[in-house]
């Protein structure tokens, strides 16, 4: 187990997000303390090389992982969450 911290700017990621999704989203988050037992996370590449991605439907998680702690550093849509 580790423990999940949710960085701020992926905080304000969340909120923006429909309530429905936060829900669900933070159930994947609770998931990911289970680390490294975690089904589905895929490592980056490129400029994100280093982290992880957790899927969720047309969203996305992007976390890194250092000791015994997991942190959550971008959560959006798939489609624009990877860019800078």
């Amino acid at each position: 187990m580790v423990a999940v911290i949710i960085m701020p700017e992926a905080r304000k990621q969340l909120m923006r997000l429909p309530m429905w999704v936060q829900m669900d989203l933070r159930k994947v988050m609770l998931e990911l303390a289970k680390w490294p037992q975690v089904s589905g996370a895929k490592p980056l590449h490129g400029e994100l090389k280093g982290c992880f991605r957790k899927r969720y439907r047309d969203y996305r998680i992007v976390f890194t992982v250092q000791d015994d702690v997991l942190r959550v550093v971008k959560i959006g849509n798939r489609k624009d969450v990877y860019e800078d």
